[in-house]
């Protein structure tokens, strides 16, 4: 007994299972997590490590690779890439799909004490690292500021209260701190101050730490009673410290206030970030992979109204970007599409059966079906995305195909004169059949996509000078930002600007520009891209970088531009030499824009050569004066202020008046062991030089990182193919490599791959058609449809002016796994005849093409009406499923077409060709 009669004949059985799939389905619908897209996990671990004051070359020699070499002995590395900056290195390892995230980590950890030894001991504080998913982006940003606070003070209601807080929610990975103004005591020293006095700064270092102090002093146990000791050794702000007493000169002391500037300040001036076009901390929040964005949201917002009553009146918090939006906007729409789409199809059954009872059946298949998905989806752990509902969508017309087919053959013979019963059994029978190898067919097609589209966000990346000081740089974003935001299509906008996070120089910045609602605005972000370019074009001094971000970032690295092409070499001036050329040459490719580079190594330095001879009589180390100017110039925390919810640095410069005038080094005094206060420039020789601002690795070779965006209308595939191009044409020496990475080397990797996969789909099918058949010949004959339907995919695709995507070949392959079904149920029908009733070939399948044609149009008219509105392309990210649509209809459309003439006569011509070839 066959599944259909089974289920015919045992009708309160089949009634209870429908139940059971609709109740369970709704069930797992509300527990459902709901996101853009599927969770992506690329097992991907960054490792910091700093040494203030430290030069680029010196990090990348003494920390990066000691640290790389450790790194590479790791199992599952699949990428390992470093950048190393003023003061700080940052490694970022990317692990294969397979590899757990947490045992990667305990390697890493293991990595970094085995490398401990080898890394230099004056460092602050040993390698730190975390957990991170570069294909997520924040979900949500909040902006705090204030006209009146200070904005350290604003920092910590930010950072150690709200950061905090909201951590703790679950559906929280993690919370990044832009523009962040933690709270530090600065000491400003006066070089000719400390002179006058017979001091030199490493004296006034030791001083101040000598003053504050922080030790446990025991207890006090009576025969009674027992005291805790406690002493007022803590200096904790600026005013306690000005009163310090540094040394004595002729019997006065000399205070701390008498020879710096001490005041309440921030441990790094040299970031900032404003909220439109106020100064303000910014805290970006980050979702943990498979957790419910929309809930994730909601937790957040709930938490806030509270939060911000306990907040100072004058302290404003609001929200500059909520993901959660243009999710559940996304969403709707889709599911707008999906009911659509039922709607439609329905409607297409009505019309062919002129019958209302026979139109209820396929429709209650429609909803039973795809609620009985979601049950499936959350057992599998899947999400409620736009990915699995456009699946959903597809599937509308082709979920009722079976039940269109099967009900078309009843009601044939119930119009032949059969009882009802007796039809179905006898329909269900003939049909049976046809369903099943139907089914197995399309469920072996391989089928996937990479999706991109309007996240209601444009992220643009800013690059002065080399040479830039932090305060001009600050004047220029803050010129861009202006541009920006008197954009009709801008909503609100986020500035960062300094050495923070994926930034790890000062001369660079970010902006997150968030746009007015879809139906607020009437154009998409590479339309505001193209308008906006030429004018911030025009601000001088700084490069603006714009792209419109995809919903999944591949790859470790980060770049001012989408797209990445890496060269690398061992011998630097030759890697150097040809980053320019290739720089130039990818700038005069068609379709290319915002071409930029990593190397940046024309960063002026002022270079000291000590003389070791002069140092020796004086009693003085290299030791010495490097400490004394690490003191000066690289704001050295020397103290820490130990409070009750957090640590706060003590740190000791000279005035910033004076950190930019060589002249200054001439001020420094170091003592030697004499007594004797000696000058810095006494002993070693100033001269002007130029460095790297950063030194890049990528596996653990000397790399360079070119990055690009593309210009609208020009495909990525295109691009690929004018960079292999210019490789040929250009006489590159054998020792540079090049590669495309991050999208850009997905998307190759992938191609080369789409001719294989739509290969192995259509063997997949002739396969399990010919087992199913027993034949070699038939199963050509419903394949034949095959070429026509990819050929209206391209025709339809070439028509609307829509790049043959990777979107748009998954269209293609699933055309592999829709099209063949006409072709099967008109050559079932005929093999039968042939077989059972001994009919000619001829007879055989001209009675398929009457019996069929009813059923053939409908399950092809219903599976067209169900893809159109993918196909149209309305609604929020519609730009992403409608290349996919497109190429579905216009395949089905011209193959079914071309079916209904083709088949029959392919298969009369491969049953005279078979006779010679059936089995024994």
């Amino acid at each position: 007994m066959q599944l259909p009669e089974l289920c015919i004949r045992r009708p309160v059985m089949t009634t209870l299972l429908m139940a059971a799939f609709l109740i369970f389905g709704i069930i797992a619908y509300r527990a459902l997590p709901v996101s853009e897209l599927p969770s992506i996990d690329f097992p991907t671990i960054s490792v910091t490590a700093q040494l203030p004051g430290a030069s680029p070359e010196t990090m990348a020699a003494s920390v990066a690779t000691p640290l790389e070499n450790q790194f590479s002995t790791i199992s599952g590395v699949d990428s390992m890439t470093s950048t190393s900056a003023q003061g700080t290195s940052t490694i970022t390892l990317q692990f294969g799909l397979d590899r757990d995230i947490d045992a990667a980590a305990q390697d890493v950890q293991s990595a970094i004490a085995a490398a401990q030894r080898k890394l230099p001991p004056d460092m602050p504080a040993p390698p730190s690292f975390r957990k991170i998913n570069p294909a997520d982006f924040a979900i949500f940003y909040i902006a705090m500021n204030s006209k009146t606070l200070p904005t350290w003070v604003v920092n910590e209601y930010a950072e150690t209260q709200l950061a905090q807080r909201l951590s703790t929610l679950p559906g929280v990975a993690q919370i990044n701190v832009f523009g962040s103004q933690k709270y530090a005591v600065r000491i400003q020293a006066d070089p000719d101050q400390l002179s006058s006095r017979g001091l030199g700064i490493d004296e006034l270092q030791a001083a101040v730490r000598s003053a504050n102090v922080n030790q446990p002093l025991g207890t006090l146990d009576g025969a009674r009673q027992s005291f805790a000791l406690q002493a007022n050794g803590q200096l904790l702000n600026a005013d306690a410290y000005r009163t310090a007493t540094v040394a004595w000169r002729n019997g006065a002391p000399v205070k701390l206030g008498d020879l710096a500037k001490v005041i309440d300040g921030v441990e790094n001036a040299k970031v900032a970030a404003w909220f439109n076009d106020r100064r303000t901390i910014m805290l970006a929040i980050f979702r943990q992979p498979g957790s419910n964005t929309i809930e994730t949201v909601s937790a957040i917002r709930k938490v806030l109204p509270a939060f911000q009553a306990k907040l100072p009146a004058s302290i404003d918090l609001q929200v500059h970007y909520d993901r959660s939006i243009s999710i559940r906007e996304s969403i709707r729409d889709v599911q707008f599409t999906l009911i659509l789409a039922g709607f439609l199809v329905i409607l297409v059954i009505l019309m062919f059966l002129r019958n209302l009872s026979a139109t209820i059946i396929p429709a209650l298949a429609l909803p039973i079906s795809v609620i009985g998905t979601f049950a499936i989806m959350h057992a599998l752990g899947y999400s409620l995305d736009n990915l699995s509902l456009l699946a959903l969508t597809l599937s509308v017309g082709f979920v009722v195909d079976d039940a269109i087919v099967m009900l078309e053959n009843i009601i044939r013979h119930i119009e032949n004169g059969e009882e009802p019963f007796a039809a179905a059994i006898r329909g269900a029978r003939e049909i049976g059949f046809t369903l099943i190898a139907t089914a197995l067919l399309y469920t072996a097609v391989p089928k996937d996509f990479l999706p991109s589209g309007d996240t209601g966000q444009i992220i643009a990346s800013t690059e002065g000078p080399q040479d830039i000081s932090f305060p001009a740089m600050m004047q220029r974003q803050r010129a861009v930002a202006g541009i920006i935001a008197a954009d009709p299509s801008v909503h609100t906008l986020a500035s960062f600007v300094g050495a923070s996070g994926s930034r790890p120089t000062s001369n660079t910045g970010t902006l997150v520009l968030n746009l007015k609602p879809h139906h607020q605005r009437s154009e998409k972000p590479d339309q505001i891209i193209a308008r906006l370019r030429p004018k911030l074009a025009a601000v001088s001094g700084i490069r603006v970088y714009l792209q419109n971000p995809p919903p999944i970032r591949i790859g470790g690295q980060l770049t001012s531009a989408q797209f990445q092409y890496t060269l690398q070499d061992t011998d630097l001036a030759e890697l150097y030499h040809w980053n320019d050329i290739l720089l130039e040459r990818l700038r005069e490719l068609p379709g290319f824009v915002d071409v930029n580079t990593n190397l940046k190594n024309q960063s002026p330095v002022i270079a000291l050569d000590i003389n070791r001879e002069k140092l020796a009589p004086l009693g003085l180390s290299i030791g010495q004066i490097e400490d004394a100017l690490q003191s000066a110039f690289s704001a050295r925390q020397i103290s820490t202020i130990y409070a009750a919810t957090n640590q706060y640095q003590v740190i000791l410069e000279v005035a910033p008046e004076l950190q930019a005038d060589p002249a200054t080094l001439g001020k420094i005094h170091v003592r030697s062991s004499s007594g004797r206060l000696v000058p810095v420039d006494t002993v070693a020789r100033i001269s002007r030089s130029t460095q790297a601002l950063t030194v890049n690795h990528q596996g653990q070779l000397p790399a360079v990182t070119l990055s690009f965006n593309l210009m609208p209308g020009v495909s990525l595939g295109d691009a690929v193919d004018r960079i292999r191009k210019m490789e040929r044409e250009m006489n590159m020496p054998a020792s540079l490599t090049t590669s495309l990475q991050g999208a850009a080397q997905a998307f190759e990797a992938s191609l080369k791959g789409l001719g294989i996969l739509l290969l192995v789909a259509v063997l997949v099918v002739y396969v399990v058609l010919g087992i199913l058949y027993e034949s070699f010949v038939h199963p050509l004959t419903i394949l034949s449809g095959l070429p026509a339907a990819g050929l209206g995919a391209l025709l339809t695709l070439l028509l609307f002016g829509v790049d043959l995507s990777l979107y748009a070949f998954v269209g293609i392959i699933m055309l592999v796994g829709i099209v063949k079904k006409n072709a099967i149920m008109m050559i079932d029908f005929a093999l039968e005849k042939q077989r059972k009733e001994g009919a000619a070939a001829a007879q055989a399948i001209f009675e398929a093409c009457l019996v069929r044609f009813r059923p053939i149009m409908m399950t092809t008219m219903a599976a067209l009406v169900g893809t159109l509105p993918i196909a149209i392309g309305w609604g929020a990210g519609a730009e992403v499923r409608r290349p996919l649509g497109l190429a579905v209809v216009g395949g089905l459309l011209l193959s079914q077409f071309l079916t209904l003439y083709l088949t029959p006569v392919v298969y009369l011509y491969l049953d005279k060709l078979g006779k010679g070839h059936k089995p024994a």
